[in-house]
Protein backbone atom coordinates (compact mmCIF):
# COMPACT_ATOMS: atom_id res chain seq x y z
CA UNK A 1 0.00 0.00 0.00
CA UNK A 2 2.87 2.35 0.81
CA UNK A 3 4.26 1.88 -2.74
CA UNK A 4 0.92 2.81 -4.27
CA UNK A 5 0.98 5.89 -2.15
CA UNK A 6 4.55 6.56 -3.25
CA UNK A 7 3.60 6.31 -6.93
CA UNK A 8 0.65 8.59 -6.45
CA UNK A 9 2.84 11.11 -4.72
CA UNK A 10 5.33 10.83 -7.63
CA UNK A 11 2.68 11.69 -10.21
CA UNK A 12 1.29 14.40 -8.00
CA UNK A 13 4.71 15.97 -7.69
CA UNK A 14 5.22 16.12 -11.54
CA UNK A 15 1.61 16.94 -12.34
CA UNK A 16 2.36 20.35 -13.83
CA UNK A 17 5.05 18.96 -16.17
CA UNK A 18 2.88 15.97 -17.09
CA UNK A 19 0.08 18.25 -18.24
CA UNK A 20 1.90 21.26 -19.60
CA UNK A 21 4.53 19.64 -21.83
CA UNK A 22 2.16 17.17 -23.65
CA UNK A 23 -0.32 19.99 -24.22
CA UNK A 24 2.43 22.17 -25.68
CA UNK A 25 3.58 19.29 -27.91
CA UNK A 26 0.00 18.70 -29.13
CA UNK A 27 -0.41 22.42 -29.88
CA UNK A 28 2.85 22.47 -31.78
CA UNK A 29 1.76 19.45 -33.85
CA UNK A 30 -1.58 21.13 -34.58
CA UNK A 31 0.25 24.21 -35.83
CA UNK A 32 2.80 22.17 -37.76
CA UNK A 33 0.16 20.13 -39.60
CA UNK A 34 -2.06 23.07 -40.44
CA UNK A 35 -1.11 22.73 -44.15
CA UNK A 36 -0.93 18.94 -44.31
CA UNK A 37 -1.63 17.56 -47.79
CA UNK A 38 -4.91 15.79 -48.40
CA UNK A 39 -4.49 12.67 -50.48
CA UNK A 40 -6.85 11.35 -53.15
CA UNK A 41 -7.03 7.75 -54.30
CA UNK A 42 -7.95 6.41 -57.73
CA UNK A 43 -8.57 2.72 -58.34
CA UNK A 44 -9.19 0.57 -61.38
CA UNK A 45 -9.39 -3.12 -62.22
CA UNK A 46 -7.97 -4.76 -65.36
CA UNK A 47 -9.17 -8.13 -66.68
CA UNK A 48 -6.27 -10.05 -68.28
CA UNK A 49 -7.96 -13.25 -69.47
CA UNK A 50 -4.80 -15.27 -68.85
CA UNK A 51 -6.36 -17.97 -66.70
CA UNK A 52 -9.81 -18.41 -68.24
CA UNK A 53 -9.22 -17.13 -71.79
CA UNK A 54 -9.97 -19.07 -75.00
CA UNK A 55 -7.08 -20.71 -76.87
CA UNK A 56 -7.44 -20.75 -80.65
CA UNK A 57 -4.51 -23.14 -81.04
CA UNK A 58 -6.29 -25.83 -79.05
CA UNK A 59 -9.79 -24.69 -79.95
CA UNK A 60 -10.74 -25.24 -76.34
CA UNK A 61 -10.40 -23.66 -72.96
CA UNK A 62 -6.76 -23.83 -72.00
CA UNK A 63 -5.76 -26.43 -69.49
CA UNK A 64 -4.57 -25.31 -66.10
CA UNK A 65 -0.85 -24.71 -66.60
CA UNK A 66 -0.54 -22.66 -63.45
CA UNK A 67 3.18 -22.02 -63.68
CA UNK A 68 2.87 -20.47 -67.11
CA UNK A 69 -0.23 -18.51 -66.19
CA UNK A 70 1.27 -17.22 -62.97
CA UNK A 71 4.42 -16.21 -64.85
CA UNK A 72 2.30 -14.32 -67.36
CA UNK A 73 0.46 -12.49 -64.58
CA UNK A 74 3.77 -11.63 -62.89
CA UNK A 75 5.13 -10.37 -66.21
CA UNK A 76 2.11 -8.11 -66.60
CA UNK A 77 2.62 -6.72 -63.11
CA UNK A 78 6.31 -6.14 -63.86
CA UNK A 79 5.44 -4.32 -67.08
CA UNK A 80 3.05 -2.08 -65.16
CA UNK A 81 5.79 -1.17 -62.65
CA UNK A 82 8.71 -1.15 -65.11
CA UNK A 83 10.81 1.97 -65.48
CA UNK A 84 10.16 2.19 -69.23
CA UNK A 85 6.39 2.19 -68.71
CA UNK A 86 6.56 4.72 -65.88
CA UNK A 87 8.84 7.00 -67.94
CA UNK A 88 6.28 7.11 -70.73
CA UNK A 89 3.56 7.74 -68.14
CA UNK A 90 5.64 10.60 -66.72
CA UNK A 91 6.19 12.28 -70.10
CA UNK A 92 2.57 11.94 -71.21
CA UNK A 93 1.28 13.15 -67.85
CA UNK A 94 3.66 16.10 -68.02
CA UNK A 95 2.50 16.99 -71.52
CA UNK A 96 -1.17 16.65 -70.58
CA UNK A 97 -0.82 18.87 -67.53
CA UNK A 98 1.09 21.56 -69.46
CA UNK A 99 -1.46 21.53 -72.29
CA UNK A 100 -4.63 21.50 -70.20
CA UNK A 101 -3.73 23.28 -66.95
CA UNK A 102 -5.22 26.60 -65.80
CA UNK A 103 -3.46 28.89 -63.35
CA UNK A 104 -6.76 30.46 -62.20
CA UNK A 105 -9.03 27.52 -61.46
CA UNK A 106 -8.87 23.79 -60.86
CA UNK A 107 -9.89 21.30 -63.54
CA UNK A 108 -9.93 17.55 -64.05
CA UNK A 109 -6.32 17.60 -65.24
CA UNK A 110 -4.46 19.60 -62.58
CA UNK A 111 -5.19 22.00 -59.75
CA UNK A 112 -4.42 25.68 -60.22
CA UNK A 113 -1.77 25.91 -57.49
CA UNK A 114 -0.04 22.79 -58.80
CA UNK A 115 -0.12 24.20 -62.32
CA UNK A 116 1.48 27.44 -61.14
CA UNK A 117 4.15 25.46 -59.31
CA UNK A 118 4.75 23.42 -62.47
CA UNK A 119 4.98 26.43 -64.78
CA UNK A 120 7.49 28.14 -62.48
CA UNK A 121 9.84 25.17 -62.90
CA UNK A 122 9.36 24.45 -66.61
CA UNK A 123 11.98 26.00 -68.90
CA UNK A 124 10.98 27.83 -72.05
CA UNK A 125 12.50 25.32 -74.48
CA UNK A 126 10.18 22.65 -73.06
CA UNK A 127 7.14 24.89 -73.57
CA UNK A 128 8.23 25.42 -77.19
CA UNK A 129 7.99 21.65 -77.76
CA UNK A 130 4.25 21.62 -77.03
CA UNK A 131 1.99 21.13 -80.06
CA UNK A 132 -1.43 22.50 -79.20
CA UNK A 133 -4.20 19.98 -79.63
CA UNK A 134 -1.81 17.09 -80.35
CA UNK A 135 -0.71 15.28 -77.22
CA UNK A 136 0.95 12.39 -79.10
CA UNK A 137 3.12 14.76 -81.11
CA UNK A 138 4.06 16.64 -77.96
CA UNK A 139 5.13 13.43 -76.21
CA UNK A 140 7.10 12.45 -79.29
CA UNK A 141 8.89 15.83 -79.21
CA UNK A 142 9.71 15.31 -75.54
CA UNK A 143 11.35 11.95 -76.19
CA UNK A 144 13.17 13.21 -79.29
CA UNK A 145 14.73 16.09 -77.32
CA UNK A 146 15.46 14.10 -74.17
CA UNK A 147 19.17 13.69 -73.42
CA UNK A 148 20.70 11.39 -70.78
CA UNK A 149 22.10 14.29 -68.78
CA UNK A 150 21.20 15.36 -65.25
CA UNK A 151 21.08 18.96 -66.47
CA UNK A 152 18.41 18.11 -69.04
CA UNK A 153 15.00 19.05 -67.63
CA UNK A 154 13.02 16.35 -69.44
CA UNK A 155 15.43 13.60 -68.44
CA UNK A 156 15.77 14.84 -64.88
CA UNK A 157 12.02 15.32 -64.44
CA UNK A 158 11.66 11.56 -64.14
CA UNK A 159 14.83 10.98 -62.12
CA UNK A 160 14.87 13.91 -59.69
CA UNK A 161 13.47 13.15 -56.27
CA UNK A 162 12.05 16.68 -56.07
CA UNK A 163 9.82 16.10 -59.11
CA UNK A 164 6.43 15.97 -57.47
CA UNK A 165 3.90 13.85 -59.34
CA UNK A 166 6.19 13.12 -62.33
CA UNK A 167 9.25 11.49 -60.73
CA UNK A 168 10.00 7.81 -60.50
CA UNK A 169 9.85 7.93 -56.69
CA UNK A 170 6.23 9.11 -56.86
CA UNK A 171 5.08 6.89 -59.70
CA UNK A 172 6.54 3.74 -58.19
CA UNK A 173 4.06 4.19 -55.35
CA UNK A 174 1.38 2.87 -57.71
CA UNK A 175 0.13 -0.40 -56.27
CA UNK A 176 -0.54 -3.37 -58.52
CA UNK A 177 -2.13 -6.39 -56.85
CA UNK A 178 -3.60 -9.59 -58.17
CA UNK A 179 -7.05 -10.31 -56.85
CA UNK A 180 -6.66 -13.76 -55.27
CA UNK A 181 -5.79 -16.25 -58.07
CA UNK A 182 -8.08 -14.72 -60.68
CA UNK A 183 -7.47 -12.90 -63.98
CA UNK A 184 -7.98 -9.51 -62.33
CA UNK A 185 -5.31 -6.94 -61.55
CA UNK A 186 -6.15 -4.13 -59.16
CA UNK A 187 -4.37 -0.77 -59.61
CA UNK A 188 -4.48 1.96 -57.00
CA UNK A 189 -2.64 5.28 -56.67
CA UNK A 190 -2.68 8.05 -54.09
CA UNK A 191 -1.50 11.62 -54.51
CA UNK A 192 -2.35 15.13 -53.33
CA UNK A 193 -3.66 16.44 -56.69
CA UNK A 194 -6.93 14.72 -57.71
CA UNK A 195 -6.57 15.59 -61.41
CA UNK A 196 -2.99 14.32 -61.65
CA UNK A 197 -3.88 11.20 -59.70
CA UNK A 198 -6.82 10.45 -61.98
CA UNK A 199 -4.88 11.06 -65.23
CA UNK A 200 -1.89 9.07 -63.96
CA UNK A 201 -4.04 5.94 -63.68
CA UNK A 202 -5.67 6.57 -67.07
CA UNK A 203 -2.32 6.99 -68.79
CA UNK A 204 -0.80 4.00 -67.00
CA UNK A 205 -3.55 1.67 -68.24
CA UNK A 206 -3.17 2.91 -71.82
CA UNK A 207 0.62 2.68 -71.78
CA UNK A 208 0.42 -0.80 -70.25
CA UNK A 209 -1.80 -2.00 -73.08
CA UNK A 210 0.57 -0.50 -75.67
CA UNK A 211 3.71 -1.89 -74.02
CA UNK A 212 2.18 -5.34 -73.58
CA UNK A 213 1.09 -5.48 -77.20
CA UNK A 214 4.50 -4.31 -78.39
CA UNK A 215 6.29 -6.95 -76.34
CA UNK A 216 3.92 -9.79 -77.22
CA UNK A 217 3.59 -8.92 -80.92
CA UNK A 218 7.20 -7.92 -81.55
CA UNK A 219 8.67 -11.42 -81.65
CA UNK A 220 5.74 -12.90 -83.57
CA UNK A 221 5.74 -10.07 -86.14
CA UNK A 222 9.48 -10.60 -86.69
CA UNK A 223 8.87 -14.32 -87.24
CA UNK A 224 6.05 -13.58 -89.70
CA UNK A 225 8.23 -11.10 -91.60
CA UNK A 226 11.05 -13.66 -91.76
CA UNK A 227 8.78 -16.43 -93.05
CA UNK A 228 7.26 -14.11 -95.64
CA UNK A 229 10.68 -13.09 -96.94
CA UNK A 230 11.88 -16.66 -97.11
CA UNK A 231 8.58 -17.78 -98.61
CA UNK A 232 8.79 -15.16 -101.35
CA UNK A 233 12.36 -16.21 -102.15
CA UNK A 234 11.44 -19.90 -102.16
CA UNK A 235 8.41 -19.15 -104.35
CA UNK A 236 10.62 -17.30 -106.83
CA UNK A 237 13.07 -20.22 -106.93
CA UNK A 238 10.23 -22.71 -107.35
CA UNK A 239 8.67 -20.75 -110.21
CA UNK A 240 12.06 -20.35 -111.90
CA UNK A 241 12.74 -24.10 -111.59
CA UNK A 242 9.29 -24.97 -112.97
CA UNK A 243 9.69 -22.51 -115.84
CA UNK A 244 13.11 -23.95 -116.60
CA UNK A 245 11.66 -27.48 -116.67
CA UNK A 246 8.84 -26.31 -118.92
CA UNK A 247 11.29 -24.58 -121.28
CA UNK A 248 13.44 -27.70 -121.37
CA UNK A 249 10.43 -29.91 -122.19
CA UNK A 250 9.41 -27.50 -124.94
CA UNK A 251 12.94 -27.41 -126.27
CA UNK A 252 13.20 -31.22 -126.29
CA UNK A 253 9.55 -31.62 -127.39
CA UNK A 254 8.68 -33.73 -124.35
CA UNK A 255 5.10 -33.71 -123.13
CA UNK A 256 5.17 -36.55 -120.63
CA UNK A 257 8.54 -38.18 -120.32
CA UNK A 258 7.34 -41.24 -118.40
CA UNK A 259 4.46 -42.05 -120.75
CA UNK A 260 6.56 -41.33 -123.81
CA UNK A 261 9.38 -43.61 -122.69
CA UNK A 262 6.83 -46.31 -121.89
CA UNK A 263 5.43 -45.89 -125.36
CA UNK A 264 8.90 -46.15 -126.89
CA UNK A 265 9.59 -49.32 -124.89
CA UNK A 266 6.25 -50.79 -126.00
CA UNK A 267 6.99 -49.94 -129.63
CA UNK A 268 10.45 -51.47 -129.31
CA UNK A 269 8.95 -54.67 -127.93
CA UNK A 270 6.47 -54.96 -130.80
CA UNK A 271 9.22 -54.00 -133.22
CA UNK A 272 11.48 -56.84 -132.09
CA UNK A 273 8.68 -59.36 -132.57
CA UNK A 274 7.84 -58.05 -136.03
CA UNK A 275 11.50 -57.76 -136.95
CA UNK A 276 12.08 -61.41 -136.10
CA UNK A 277 9.08 -62.40 -138.24
CA UNK A 278 10.37 -60.27 -141.12
CA UNK A 279 13.83 -61.87 -140.91
CA UNK A 280 12.31 -65.30 -140.91
CA UNK A 281 10.10 -64.48 -143.91
CA UNK A 282 13.05 -62.91 -145.71
CA UNK A 283 15.28 -65.94 -145.13
CA UNK A 284 12.53 -68.30 -146.14
CA UNK A 285 11.73 -66.40 -149.35
CA UNK A 286 15.41 -65.99 -150.21
CA UNK A 287 16.03 -69.73 -149.85
CA UNK A 288 12.99 -70.59 -151.97
CA UNK A 289 14.02 -68.16 -154.71
CA UNK A 290 17.57 -69.52 -154.80
CA UNK A 291 16.30 -73.06 -155.11
CA UNK A 292 13.90 -72.23 -157.94
CA UNK A 293 16.50 -70.14 -159.73
CA UNK A 294 18.77 -73.16 -159.81
CA UNK A 295 16.16 -75.08 -161.74
CA UNK A 296 14.95 -72.47 -164.18
CA UNK A 297 18.01 -70.28 -164.54
CA UNK A 298 17.52 -69.70 -168.31
CA UNK A 299 14.02 -68.34 -167.85
CA UNK A 300 15.17 -66.28 -164.93
CA UNK A 301 17.96 -64.77 -166.99
CA UNK A 302 15.52 -63.90 -169.76
CA UNK A 303 13.18 -62.19 -167.31
CA UNK A 304 15.98 -60.37 -165.51
CA UNK A 305 17.26 -59.09 -168.83
CA UNK A 306 13.80 -57.72 -169.52
CA UNK A 307 13.69 -54.07 -168.44
CA UNK A 308 9.90 -53.99 -168.19
CA UNK A 309 9.98 -56.95 -165.84
CA UNK A 310 12.61 -55.30 -163.63
CA UNK A 311 10.67 -52.06 -163.53
CA UNK A 312 7.61 -53.96 -162.44
CA UNK A 313 9.56 -55.66 -159.66
CA UNK A 314 10.99 -52.31 -158.54
CA UNK A 315 7.51 -50.76 -158.49
CA UNK A 316 6.16 -53.74 -156.57
CA UNK A 317 9.00 -53.36 -154.04
CA UNK A 318 8.26 -49.67 -153.57
CA UNK A 319 4.55 -50.34 -153.10
CA UNK A 320 5.35 -53.07 -150.61
CA UNK A 321 7.64 -50.69 -148.67
CA UNK A 322 4.92 -48.06 -148.44
CA UNK A 323 2.38 -50.64 -147.37
CA UNK A 324 4.75 -51.95 -144.69
CA UNK A 325 5.42 -48.45 -143.35
CA UNK A 326 1.74 -47.70 -143.03
CA UNK A 327 0.62 -51.13 -141.91
CA UNK A 328 3.32 -51.65 -139.27
CA UNK A 329 4.05 -48.17 -137.92
CA UNK A 330 1.48 -45.80 -139.32
CA UNK A 331 -1.43 -44.36 -137.38
CA UNK A 332 -4.77 -46.08 -137.90
CA UNK A 333 -6.65 -43.03 -139.01
CA UNK A 334 -9.08 -42.71 -141.89
CA UNK A 335 -6.61 -41.12 -144.31
CA UNK A 336 -3.96 -43.82 -143.74
CA UNK A 337 -6.56 -46.58 -144.06
CA UNK A 338 -7.74 -45.19 -147.39
CA UNK A 339 -4.15 -44.81 -148.59
CA UNK A 340 -3.35 -48.36 -147.44
CA UNK A 341 -6.31 -49.78 -149.33
CA UNK A 342 -5.25 -47.89 -152.49
CA UNK A 343 -1.67 -49.15 -152.21
CA UNK A 344 -2.79 -52.74 -151.69
CA UNK A 345 -5.07 -52.46 -154.68
CA UNK A 346 -2.23 -51.08 -156.79
CA UNK A 347 0.07 -53.84 -155.51
CA UNK A 348 -2.34 -56.55 -156.59
CA UNK A 349 -2.68 -54.94 -159.99
CA UNK A 350 1.08 -54.83 -160.41
CA UNK A 351 1.39 -58.45 -159.31
CA UNK A 352 -1.15 -59.51 -161.95
CA UNK A 353 0.67 -57.40 -164.50
CA UNK A 354 4.04 -58.93 -163.76
CA UNK A 355 2.50 -62.40 -163.85
CA UNK A 356 1.15 -61.78 -167.34
CA UNK A 357 4.47 -60.29 -168.41
CA UNK A 358 6.19 -63.42 -167.17
CA UNK A 359 4.02 -65.60 -169.33
CA UNK A 360 4.74 -63.47 -172.36
CA UNK A 361 8.49 -63.52 -172.07
CA UNK A 362 8.61 -67.16 -171.10
CA UNK A 363 9.77 -68.83 -174.35
CA UNK A 364 11.50 -71.82 -172.98
CA UNK A 365 8.84 -74.28 -171.84
CA UNK A 366 11.22 -76.79 -170.49
CA UNK A 367 14.00 -76.68 -168.07
CA UNK A 368 17.44 -78.17 -168.57
CA UNK A 369 16.24 -81.35 -166.87
CA UNK A 370 13.47 -81.60 -169.47
CA UNK A 371 10.68 -80.58 -167.11
CA UNK A 372 8.10 -78.05 -168.19
CA UNK A 373 9.14 -74.83 -166.32
CA UNK A 374 5.95 -72.73 -166.52
CA UNK A 375 4.85 -73.82 -163.07
CA UNK A 376 8.34 -73.21 -161.68
CA UNK A 377 8.42 -69.80 -163.19
CA UNK A 378 5.13 -68.95 -161.52
CA UNK A 379 6.43 -70.30 -158.22
CA UNK A 380 9.63 -68.35 -158.67
CA UNK A 381 7.65 -65.22 -159.41
CA UNK A 382 5.53 -65.73 -156.30
CA UNK A 383 8.61 -66.30 -154.15
CA UNK A 384 10.34 -63.34 -155.79
CA UNK A 385 7.41 -61.15 -154.92
CA UNK A 386 7.43 -62.57 -151.38
CA UNK A 387 11.17 -61.93 -151.19
CA UNK A 388 10.64 -58.41 -152.43
CA UNK A 389 7.99 -57.91 -149.78
CA UNK A 390 10.22 -59.35 -147.08
CA UNK A 391 13.15 -57.27 -148.25
CA UNK A 392 11.03 -54.14 -148.23
CA UNK A 393 9.82 -54.99 -144.72
CA UNK A 394 13.38 -55.64 -143.62
CA UNK A 395 14.54 -52.28 -144.94
CA UNK A 396 11.66 -50.58 -143.21
CA UNK A 397 12.33 -52.43 -139.96
CA UNK A 398 16.03 -51.56 -140.10
CA UNK A 399 15.12 -47.95 -140.71
CA UNK A 400 12.83 -48.03 -137.69
CA UNK A 401 15.53 -49.72 -135.64
CA UNK A 402 17.85 -46.83 -136.39
CA UNK A 403 15.09 -44.40 -135.43
CA UNK A 404 14.36 -46.31 -132.19
CA UNK A 405 18.06 -46.29 -131.37
CA UNK A 406 18.07 -42.56 -131.98
CA UNK A 407 15.06 -42.20 -129.67
CA UNK A 408 16.84 -44.10 -126.91
CA UNK A 409 19.92 -41.98 -127.46
CA UNK A 410 17.70 -38.87 -127.42
CA UNK A 411 15.60 -39.75 -124.36
CA UNK A 412 18.43 -41.08 -122.16
CA UNK A 413 20.05 -37.68 -121.30
CA UNK A 414 16.63 -36.03 -121.24
CA UNK A 415 15.50 -38.42 -118.53
CA UNK A 416 18.44 -37.75 -116.23
CA UNK A 417 18.12 -34.01 -116.76
CA UNK A 418 14.38 -34.05 -116.10
CA UNK A 419 14.88 -36.18 -112.98
CA UNK A 420 17.51 -33.73 -111.72
CA UNK A 421 15.23 -30.76 -112.35
CA UNK A 422 12.28 -32.56 -110.76
CA UNK A 423 14.37 -33.31 -107.66
CA UNK A 424 15.31 -29.65 -107.47
CA UNK A 425 11.66 -28.66 -107.86
CA UNK A 426 10.60 -31.21 -105.23
CA UNK A 427 13.20 -29.94 -102.75
CA UNK A 428 12.24 -26.32 -103.39
CA UNK A 429 8.56 -27.21 -103.11
CA UNK A 430 9.06 -29.01 -99.80
CA UNK A 431 11.05 -26.02 -98.54
CA UNK A 432 8.25 -23.74 -99.70
CA UNK A 433 5.60 -25.86 -97.97
CA UNK A 434 7.67 -26.00 -94.77
CA UNK A 435 8.02 -22.22 -94.78
CA UNK A 436 4.32 -21.89 -95.54
CA UNK A 437 3.51 -24.12 -92.58
CA UNK A 438 5.79 -22.00 -90.38
CA UNK A 439 4.11 -18.84 -91.63
CA UNK A 440 0.67 -20.29 -90.93
CA UNK A 441 1.78 -21.25 -87.41
CA UNK A 442 3.17 -17.76 -86.83
CA UNK A 443 -0.02 -16.15 -88.12
CA UNK A 444 -2.06 -18.48 -85.92
CA UNK A 445 0.13 -17.48 -83.00
CA UNK A 446 -0.44 -13.82 -83.88
CA UNK A 447 -4.20 -14.37 -83.90
CA UNK A 448 -3.88 -16.11 -80.54
CA UNK A 449 -1.94 -13.16 -79.15
CA UNK A 450 -4.50 -10.76 -80.58
CA UNK A 451 -7.27 -12.67 -78.88
CA UNK A 452 -5.28 -12.74 -75.62
CA UNK A 453 -4.46 -9.04 -75.85
CA UNK A 454 -8.01 -8.14 -76.76
CA UNK A 455 -9.11 -9.71 -73.50
CA UNK A 456 -7.24 -6.95 -71.66
CA UNK A 457 -10.11 -4.76 -70.58
CA UNK A 458 -10.72 -2.27 -67.83
CA UNK A 459 -13.63 -3.67 -65.84
CA UNK A 460 -13.78 -0.82 -63.32
CA UNK A 461 -13.12 2.48 -65.03
CA UNK A 462 -11.07 4.99 -62.97
CA UNK A 463 -13.27 7.61 -61.33
CA UNK A 464 -12.27 11.20 -60.73
CA UNK A 465 -11.81 11.55 -56.95
CA UNK A 466 -13.95 14.20 -55.25
CA UNK A 467 -13.38 13.58 -51.55
CA UNK A 468 -9.88 13.20 -50.11
CA UNK A 469 -8.87 10.28 -47.98
CA UNK A 470 -9.15 10.69 -44.21
CA UNK A 471 -5.88 12.23 -43.08
CA UNK A 472 -3.90 11.26 -39.96
CA UNK A 473 -3.70 14.70 -38.33
CA UNK A 474 -5.70 13.70 -35.25
CA UNK A 475 -3.59 10.61 -34.83
CA UNK A 476 -0.41 12.66 -35.14
CA UNK A 477 -1.60 15.18 -32.50
CA UNK A 478 -2.64 12.41 -30.15
CA UNK A 479 0.62 10.60 -30.73
CA UNK A 480 2.60 13.79 -29.95
CA UNK A 481 0.64 14.24 -26.71
CA UNK A 482 1.09 10.64 -25.60
CA UNK A 483 4.75 10.45 -26.55
CA UNK A 484 5.52 13.69 -24.69
CA UNK A 485 3.68 12.45 -21.61
CA UNK A 486 5.61 9.18 -21.71
CA UNK A 487 8.85 11.11 -22.11
CA UNK A 488 8.06 13.33 -19.08
CA UNK A 489 7.22 10.32 -16.93
CA UNK A 490 10.33 8.49 -18.10
CA UNK A 491 12.52 11.52 -17.48
CA UNK A 492 11.32 12.14 -13.90
CA UNK A 493 11.34 8.43 -13.17
CA UNK A 494 14.96 8.33 -14.24
CA UNK A 495 15.70 11.26 -11.93
CA UNK A 496 13.85 9.49 -9.14
CA UNK A 497 16.02 6.42 -9.55
CA UNK A 498 19.36 8.22 -9.68
CA UNK A 499 18.56 10.75 -6.92
CA UNK A 500 20.06 9.58 -3.52
CA UNK A 501 18.58 12.28 -1.26
CA UNK A 502 16.47 11.15 1.72
CA UNK A 503 13.41 13.09 0.77
CA UNK A 504 10.66 11.11 2.60
CA UNK A 505 10.17 8.13 4.88
CA UNK A 506 9.58 5.55 2.15
CA UNK A 507 12.56 6.77 0.11
CA UNK A 508 14.77 6.77 3.21
CA UNK A 509 13.80 3.23 4.18
CA UNK A 510 14.39 2.06 0.55
CA UNK A 511 17.81 3.63 0.30
CA UNK A 512 19.14 2.91 3.81
CA UNK A 513 17.44 -0.37 4.44
CA UNK A 514 16.60 0.76 7.97
CA UNK A 515 13.36 1.65 9.72
CA UNK A 516 12.59 5.35 10.06
CA UNK A 517 11.62 6.47 13.59
CA UNK A 518 10.10 9.79 12.56
CA UNK A 519 10.11 12.74 10.21
CA UNK A 520 10.00 16.51 10.55
CA UNK A 521 7.05 18.24 8.81
CA UNK A 522 7.78 21.03 6.39
CA UNK A 523 6.30 24.49 6.65
CA UNK A 524 2.79 24.84 5.26
CA UNK A 525 1.42 28.03 3.78
CA UNK A 526 -2.13 26.95 4.41
CA UNK A 527 -1.58 26.09 8.08
CA UNK A 528 1.11 28.68 8.79
CA UNK A 529 -0.05 29.48 12.40
CA UNK A 530 0.40 25.86 13.36
CA UNK A 531 3.86 25.28 11.82
CA UNK A 532 5.73 25.89 15.11
CA UNK A 533 3.36 23.72 17.15
CA UNK A 534 3.67 20.90 14.60
CA UNK A 535 7.44 21.03 14.83
CA UNK A 536 7.34 20.83 18.64
CA UNK A 537 5.06 17.80 18.55
CA UNK A 538 7.31 16.14 15.99
CA UNK A 539 10.42 16.81 18.11
CA UNK A 540 8.72 15.37 21.17
CA UNK A 541 7.72 12.18 19.29
CA UNK A 542 11.18 11.87 17.75
CA UNK A 543 12.87 12.23 21.17
CA UNK A 544 10.63 9.66 22.68
CA UNK A 545 11.21 7.23 19.79
CA UNK A 546 14.95 7.64 19.93
CA UNK A 547 15.22 6.71 23.60
CA UNK A 548 17.44 3.68 23.89
CA UNK A 549 15.66 0.38 23.64
CA UNK A 550 16.22 -2.52 25.99
CA UNK A 551 17.97 -4.65 23.31
CA UNK A 552 20.70 -2.03 22.91
CA UNK A 553 20.37 -1.61 19.14
CA UNK A 554 20.62 1.82 17.58
CA UNK A 555 17.88 3.12 15.31
CA UNK A 556 18.49 5.26 12.24
CA UNK A 557 16.85 8.66 12.47
CA UNK A 558 15.82 10.46 9.31
CA UNK A 559 15.02 14.09 9.97
CA UNK A 560 13.67 16.56 7.40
Amino acid sequence: MKYVLYILRFFYRIRFWLILLPVLAACYMIWKTRDIARYYEVRTTVYTGVVSGYDIEQASVREADWNTKNSTIVNMMDILKSEATLRRVSMRLYARCLMNGDSMKNNTYINADTYRWLMDRTPKYVLDLIVKGDEDKTVENFFDNMKPDNRDHLYGLFMWEASRYFGYKDLEQIRVDRIASSDMLKLSYQNSDPGITYNTVLILVKEFFDQYQALRFGETNDAIAYFRRELAEAGTKLKAAEDELTSYNVEKRVINYTDETKEVASINKEFEIQYQDVLMNYAKADAAVSQLEGRIDMNINNMRSNSAFMEKLKLISELQTQITNIDAFGQKNEANLEKLATLKKALKAEERSVSELTKTINENKYSKEGIVSDRFVQDWLAQTLELSKAKAQKEVMEKWRRELNEKYTYYAPIGSTIKSKEREIDFTERTYLSLLEGLNSAILRLRQLQMTTNTLKVTDEPSYPISPLPHKRKMMVLLAFVCTAIFVVAYFLFLELVDRTLRDRIRAERITGRKVLGVMPRNSRRYRPFNQQAKEIAMHCLAKASYPISDGKNRLLSIY
